[in-house]
């Protein structure tokens, strides 16, 4: 019984140094992407050293490994993205800038022909009210029987 105590006690500082020399390695890989980023084009690599193979009597060892070379094939794929998030955003702000322009012109477009509508409106209400006053009334009209010379009675005439 304690033997088994004893070697679980000597594997699980096998284990720890392993999981610590992962860790270092995934560390350094994001920091060198990060630092690669900005001289060039960064490619999906594989974190674990050829000297790091995990133990095949660890199923765990080996999930943990898979999952963290999975992370960082994806979080590498992610980073070499991130230029095209920065120019879609810039091109955002630009066209809300643009269209912000847009409104305003149109605004103030909009605002120069509602002033040149009253402006009319007025000029022409003056005028009406000019032209009212300077016609004269109309005289009204004088109503005379028309009669035919042949004719002496005051019959009203057809036409045919």
């Amino acid at each position: 019984m304690w033997k088994k105590q004893d070697d679980a006690m000597r594997a699980q500082p096998e284990s720890d140094s392993e999981l610590e020399s992962l860790g270092d390695a995934l560390i350094e890989s994001l920091m060198d992407s990060r630092l690669e980023k900005r001289d060039s084009a960064v490619g999906p690599r594989k974190v674990l050293a050829e000297g790091h193979q995990p133990s095949s009597s660890s199923p765990t060892m080996t999930t943990y490994t898979e999952a963290l070379n999975e992370f960082t094939k994806n979080a590498t794929a992610f980073i070499e993205q991130l230029p095209l998030l920065t120019k879609a955003r810039d091109s955002y702000e630009q066209a809300m800038r643009a269209g912000a322009e847009l409104r305003k012109i149109l605004d103030t477009g909009q605002e120069n022909l509602k002033t040149l509508m009253t402006q009319l409106e007025q000029a022409v209400n003056i005028h009406a009210v000019r032209s009212g006053l300077d016609r004269k009334k109309p005289e009204p009209a004088k109503v005379e029987a028309i009669r035919g010379t042949d004719e002496s009675s005051g019959g009203v005439r057809r036409f045919p």
